[in-house]
């Protein structure tokens, strides 16, 4: 592949003032010889097309610096950026996923091939300057986004799409805004203001990659609240499953989900229940918990003890655990028993957990569990749920599933940030 290109300079070189390809020569002079089968990129240009780009300066000149960077960027490097400035003026969008890393859709086949003056990153395929596509554009172009679209136009938020961003959509397709209830999506077209609050919960701002993604629990929205994530066999957002990801715009990046996210008319509230920890003592929940902002560990089945765990582990270790005004427990919820039953597990936890302090914050909760999901909008019980609630009940954050560094992060930042609005 590196003949040919270095074919298509020379030929530029000859057509063209000295000064530039001198002061790059050292460059090009290192580019590695490649395999046959390295050549299928520039190869799946035509030959007279080829010929007629040679004898086209101006298109060619655009062509070759649209592969060039300013600064020299290693592989590690390039792989923290979600695109990168090119010469000839536009952005290539990077995207490492899976075990390889694509700029502008070709595929890196080989990195750092140092030069004197600079770096080779050899790809495999042209890459060929075209205008910016938005996710507006790459929608449209997928061909199966024609109800999403109808809806962005109603409400004039295809403009918004089309800006600068960079935005996340997480779009329905067709099928999924046809799965709705009979006569839901014409009295959605019919009132713009719910339409578009309903669009909004699709949007998160900034480019978040399915790499990031799958690392968090929950995303907030534009609508202004946010939506759980769950990564299971299969990476779900609310109610919906993704079915496809990272189709990366000029803007931001559109993932594909089968279902049509509707936000709730008030807000997730933690219900009320009458509960006792491990060492008897009575709660009536969520004005009984003892911090401002509270952080429950919800697990339904015994074993997802191990999930709590790292929670734990990292909370006695960490600078929350002492921060002022937060608290932390364990609630085990089961399904309202008898009395007699009920007291014979409690008894039974109780034993074997032989920490006080551990005791005291383990809440069990008898209650109707599906009623309790349904109030706290958590599809299953696969997964832990990790909540962070105030004495009014109000849900602050969430996530789902055992402790990452990543969700960490976030909850120290939701906590100091509530911090600072209390003062």
């Amino acid at each position: 592949m590196l003949s040919c290109i270095l074919a298509c300079l020379n030929a530029y070189k000859a057509k063209s003032d000295a000064g530039f390809w001198q002061a790059h020569d050292a460059l090009f002079e290192s580019a590695p010889k490649l395999e046959d089968d390295d050549l299928k990129g520039i190869a799946s240009i035509q030959l007279r097309k080829l010929e007629k780009l040679l004898a086209d300066k101006a298109k060619l000149s655009s062509i070759l610096k649209h592969h060039v960077a300013r600064g020299r960027k290693l592989a590690e490097e390039v792989v923290q950026y979600d695109t990168a400035g090119t010469l000839e003026g536009s952005k290539l969008t990077i995207v490492a996923s899976k075990g390889e890393v694509r700029i502008g859709g070709a595929r890196v086949l080989q990195s750092d091939v140092l030069a004197s003056n600079g770096v080779i990153h050899v790809i495999d395929r042209v890459l060929l300057p075209t205008a910016p596509r938005t996710i507006v554009d790459v929608a449209r172009a997928a061909g199966r986004f024609e109800t999403l679209l109808e809806a962005l136009e109603a409400t004039g938020l295809d403009e918004a799409l089309g800006g600068e961003g960079p935005f996340t959509v997480f779009a329905p397709t067709d099928d999924a805004f046809a799965a709705l209830p009979e006569g839901a999506l014409d009295a959605l077209l019919a009132d713009p203001a719910k339409l578009a609050r309903v669009l909004k919960y699709h949007v998160v701002p900034g480019r978040v990659l399915a790499a990031e993604v799958v690392k968090l629990g929950s995303v907030k929205t534009l609508e202004g609240t946010s939506v759980p994530i769950e990564v299971g066999e299969k990476v779900r957002i609310g109610d919906a499953r993704i079915l496809e990801t990272d189709l990366v715009a000029s803007n931001g990046v559109i993932h594909v989900i089968d279902a049509v996210l509707l936000p709730r008319d008030a807000p997730v509230r933690f219900p009320t229940i009458r509960a006792k920890n491990l060492e008897r003592e009575k709660f009536e929940l969520p004005g009984d918990f003892e911090g401002e902002r509270n952080l429950c560990l919800v697990a339904f089945q015994r074993w997802q003890q191990e999930e709590v765990d790292t929670w734990l582990e990292w909370l006695e270790g960490s600078s929350l655990e002492d921060a002022p005004g937060f608290a932390y427990y364990e609630l085990p919820t089961l399904n309202k028993s008898s009395k007699l039953f009920e007291r014979f597990l409690d008894e039974g936890m109780r034993s074997g957990i032989p920490s006080r302090k551990a005791r005291e914050r383990t809440i069990t909760l008898w209650t109707d569990k599906k009623a309790f999901k349904r109030a706290l909008e958590i599809p299953n019980e696969r997964t832990i749920q990790v909540l962070l609630v105030d004495r009014e009940g109000n849900v602050l954050w969430r996530t789902a599933g055992r402790f990452t560094e990543e969700k960490g992060k976030s909850l120290r930042h939701a906590v100091e940030s509530r911090a600072v609005e209390n003062r």
